[in-house]
């Protein structure tokens, strides 16, 4: 589960059209990703 989160919260966040990520760059798509109903 939680490569599959990172995974796609990397492809969110590399869709906001950055070169390079840090980890704290996903965090805000892997709460969302992970909490769907919070939204």
């Amino acid at each position: 589960l939680a490569v599959s989160l990172h995974s796609a919260a990397a492809d969110k966040a590399a869709r906001a059209g950055r070169r390079g990520l840090l980890a704290m760059d996903l965090m805000s798509h892997v709460r969302r990703l992970a909490n769907p109903d919070n939204e």
